[in-house]
């Protein structure tokens, strides 16, 4: 995961389909609020990327599904 210079408050990652994609610190924020409120436990940012990225594959897959049929 790279910060890159011009914005430090995104995060530059690179997932399994190669493709470059920013996680704004604010969304990740608010992903560690909601799932810390829906699980009762603390949560790093690490874990919040985690499931951002986990909820947009899944998103991602379901929509190349529909391409599909």
């Amino acid at each position: 995961m790279k910060v890159t210079r011009r914005d430090a408050s995104r995060q530059i990652e690179t997932g399994p389909s190669s493709r470059a994609r920013a996680v704004d610190n604010a969304f990740l924020e608010r992903t560690v609020q909601l799932f810390e409120a829906r699980t009762g436990r603390s949560l790093s940012k690490e874990e919040a990327r985690q499931i951002v990225e986990n909820v947009s594959g899944f998103f991602r897959i379901l929509a190349e599904w529909h391409k599909m049929d």
